[in-house]
């Protein structure tokens, strides 16, 4: 791939790094670059960022005073929030590599995929039992009966293993991820759980974080991997050390759990949110009449063929994964309802408190702030 890279005239900076964490090398490399380009009359007039790091955001603050311009190119579950919210950093829309995964992924050989997903594991520092156990016993000491991905993520990252390597990298190298190895090197001890459309309402579309949890068959499960596991001295010295601390140091902090317990919380920041809570919650609300169900149609079980002509009737976007196009027409349909929700007699009174509160409710908070606040603290406010 590199030599076809550099065949095709690209600039190629190859990195040697000791140790198993050259991620910081790499990225202080792309900073400098893009800086001491932005400097080189005629070098390039559009730098664009394939990464989703918010350590970027002074390079990029910096390459704009320059007078370049800048795009960024991320996965939508990589991409930290400052990137894509804050309009000082950037020139156009960020760019998401989920939307084009249809034209880039190119599948394998039957025949290579085996022996490709083999090689995959080998590169880890870690055992499959150590990663195992790290993560079983971060969530047995939880107060919840699952806990939110985002937070066994920060967890492993607060592992070091050795040379600033931390435990969340080694399972990115030698597992695939995180998701991945808990569903497919390890579904007899973890369960994945998906976020329900009640608790996804309300929260950042990019956020793709998930429920996981113990099964019942863990500790047989962890045995059996720890009886077939082969330890390194290494892996052995970080058992050792990892053990010690989890001994002297007793339960995590509360702070370890937060996104758990943001998820899991109902909080509301004045009263009058959890009467509007009970009166959304209240059927009788919205109509005393029985309404005809019109049966909703399975998109998922459409080809990605079919939904990309759906797409096209309606006037939509066609590109994207089968995921994409699926929630994308699912959106459609729910802006339609609310038109025809609006423009139905019988139910024009459903709008009105509804948006009374919300006015209610914002003016409140821009009086508590002094009479000015940001669009951005009011909509953190109302996210709340």
């Amino acid at each position: 791939m590199y030599n076809e890279m550099a065949n095709a005239n690209y600039d190629l900076h190859m990195l040697e790094s000791v140790g198993n964490g050259p991620e910081k090398c790499v990225d202080i490399s792309l900073a400098v670059d893009m800086l001491h380009y932005a400097t080189v009359p005629n070098a390039y007039d559009v730098a664009i960022l394939l990464s989703g790091d918010k350590d970027f955001i002074p390079a990029l603050v910096r390459t704009r005073q320059k007078g370049r311009k800048v795009g960024i190119v991320a996965m939508k579950t990589g991409c930290n929030r400052a990137l894509y919210e804050s309009p000082h950093i950037k020139d156009f829309d960020v760019v998401w590599i989920d939307d084009f995964l249809d034209r880039l992924l190119v599948p394998l050989p039957p025949d290579q995929v085996d022996s490709r997903v083999e090689t995959v594991h080998d590169r880890g520092l870690l055992s499959a039992f150590t990663i195992t156990k790290v993560i079983y016993d971060f969530i047995s000491k939880s107060p919840f009966d699952k806990v939110s991905s985002r937070d066994v993520g920060r967890y492993l990252k607060g592992v070091e293993i050795k040379d600033g390597t931390n435990l969340l990298d080694d399972v990115k190298l030698g597992q695939g991820g995180l998701r991945r190895f808990l569903q497919e090197k390890m579904p007899s001890v973890f369960a994945v759980i998906d976020r329900t459309a009640e608790e996804k309402y309300g929260r950042n579309q990019n956020d793709k974080s998930y429920w996981i949890s113990v099964k019942g068959t863990a500790t047989n499960a962890i045995l059996s991997e720890a009886k077939t596991s082969s330890f390194t001295d290494e892996e052995k010295q970080f058992l050792t050390e990892y053990q010690a601390k989890l001994t002297d140091g007793g339960a995590l902090k509360e702070t370890a759990y937060y996104y758990t317990i943001e998820s899991t919380t109902e909080t509301f920041i004045v009263p009058k949110a959890q009467r509007c809570e009970e009166l959304l919650l209240d059927p009788t609300f919205f109509s005393t009449q029985p309404t005809e169900v019109v049966p909703e149609i399975e998109y998922s079980t459409l080809t990605v063929a079919k939904l990309k002509e759906l797409c096209r009737e309606r006037g939509l976007q066609v590109s994207g994964s089968k995921a994409v196009l699926v929630e994308r027409i699912k959106n459609d349909d729910t802006v339609k309802k609310s038109i025809e929700n609006r423009n139905n007699g019988d139910n024009v009174n459903v709008v009105d408190p509804i948006s009374k509160y919300l006015e209610d409710l914002v003016i409140y908070y821009i009086k508590e702030c002094g009479d000015q606040v940001t669009s951005r603290d009011l909509g953190r406010f109302l996210a709340t």
